[in-house]
């Protein structure tokens, strides 16, 4: 171990010096010792090993709970201290707070915001702002970095005044004739439809639903691209919605695959006491424009991260991916939040709560 010589200067204790006082006390040796061969002073070791102290349990029921000094915890509290000179950290020493956070955001693959929204709705009290916790987090003073984070710390560009294919469908709807309200996500009951592929050669997709207004995510896993199947889970929500599923799927915008080109199959009710038949409305976006269906694209990417490219789709059980379903839809989510809700599952079960009470 290389040691400073400037004895008992004014320096910081570094990792390395931390762990060697959390050996040297294992070993039973002399603060006197300790502080010789570090170059500090007994007053620095002291004060060192009190801030390092934590409570550990006995190895057996007869042993008691002791104090003992860790270099991991010691390390934490001087980087708490240090991140920010001047002014007082808002975490302060509230290392359960920093665990809990390093917690959801390594283990359950959270954003810093989807952290702090969890421990809120857990009524954590004194939490701070997204924007200071991304601070702590470049500033070192939590054990994480940005390779933690879901998005790497990387920002995803909105495409603005993209340009649009000339494009002529000889059926279906094109985007450009679908109602304004569609785009402004205030109203509820408007989808977006596509499919997830696998590895090269496999046959086996995922068909993805996602609401623009709450960002409820619906999946199916199918064994190939085909027509057939996609009209199929279109009518099986039908089943499930009953006579709501209009109010629930007013609208579904998709791309120009050739899996979504029964628009007619898509559109038309399975019930016949339908005035008309026809029990919501499909539309195309233009090609090569997959803007058009953002919220596709940003649901997408949550699914990419349980559901990587390059791999066989087959492989992995329906239940896993409902699953994964289920984690996107209860993670808690900025985007609904200012319709009084944490995730996409309470916004979405709002909405339906209100559709009953309207048509009940």
């Amino acid at each position: 171990m290389c040691i400073p010589k400037a004895w008992g200067s004014r320096r910081h204790f570094t990792y390395e010096e931390r762990f060697y006082i959390e050996i040297a006390l294992k070993n039973h040796t002399s603060v006197a010792t300790i502080a010789k061969h570090l170059h500090f002073t007994r007053k620095n070791i002291y004060r060192e090993i009190k801030k390092g102290l934590v409570v550990q349990k006995g190895q057996s029921a007869l042993l008691d709970e002791m104090l003992v000094y860790k270099a991991d915890y010691a390390q934490r509290i001087s980087a708490l201290r240090q991140s920010k000179k001047g002014s007082s950290l808002k975490i302060g020493k509230r290392i359960d707070l920093a665990e809990s956070i390093e917690h959801l955001i390594k283990s359950k693959g959270y954003s810093p915001f989807a952290a702090l929204d969890t421990l809120k709705a857990n009524n954590t009290k004194n939490l701070f702002c997204t924007k200071t916790l991304y601070n702590y987090i470049h500033a070192g003073v939590l054990d994480l970095d940005m390779s933690d984070l879901p998005m790497k710390g990387l920002q995803i560009r909105k495409k603005k005044n993209a340009y649009k294919h000339a494009h002529k469908r000889l059926h279906g709807k094109s985007i450009e004739v679908r109602p304004e309200r569609v785009s402004d996500r205030t109203e509820f009951g408007h989808w977006e439809g596509d499919l997830i592929v696998g590895a090269q050669g496999s046959k086996t997709v995922v068909f993805t639903l996602v609401e623009r207004k709450t960002k409820m995510l619906i999946t199916q896993k199918l064994p190939c691209k085909e027509m057939a199947g996609v009209v199929g889970i279109i009518n099986s929500l039908e089943y499930k919605y009953g006579r709501r599923f209009s109010d629930v799927f007013k609208t579904i915008t998709f791309d120009n695959g050739s899996e979504f080109q029964d628009f007619h199959g898509m559109e038309t009710s399975q019930f016949k006491c339908r005035q008309d038949h026809k029990r919501t409305e499909i539309y195309y976006a233009h090609p090569y424009s997959s803007y058009e269906r953002g919220q596709n694209e940003v649901t997408n990417r949550f699914l990419r991260r349980k559901l990587p490219k390059g791999k066989n789709l087959g492989a992995y059980s329906k239940q896993y991916i409902q699953d994964v379903t289920q984690w996107i839809n209860s993670y808690p989510r900025k985007s609904v939040a200012h319709l009084g809700c944490h995730t996409a599952e309470q916004a979405f079960e709002k909405e339906l709560d209100q559709i009953k009470h309207n048509t009940s």
